[in-house]
Order: C-alpha cells, then structure tokens, then sequence
C-alpha cells in the first residue's frame, strides 16, 4: 500500500469517526423535531 493510500484511509477513517459521534447529538434531533420538543408544563399550585 502506498503512503497516500495510507494517509487517505486513516484520515477517512477519522472523519467517518467523528461523523458518527456526532449524528445521534447534532442530526439526528435537527431532522426529528417533534421528538424533542418540550412540552409545557401545568402551574403545580393551580394559580389565576
């Protein structure tokens, strides 16, 4: 294997790496909105 091919699959590796810690905190909430969007809460003491 030649030293670019080397360089080329560990930087691809890294950035495949990375891609995949960062989908299930960045993508996967931006795409499914619903899912995390708060709900509102009821006043506990009732207040008028």
């Amino acid at each position: 294997m030649s030293k670019n091919t080397r360089i080329v699959l560990i930087f691809g590796g890294f950035v495949t790496a990375v891609a995949a810690a960062l989908y299930p905190i960045v993508i996967h909430p931006m795409m499914n909105i619903d899912d995390y969007r708060l709900k509102v809460w009821s006043d506990p003491f009732s207040r008028k």
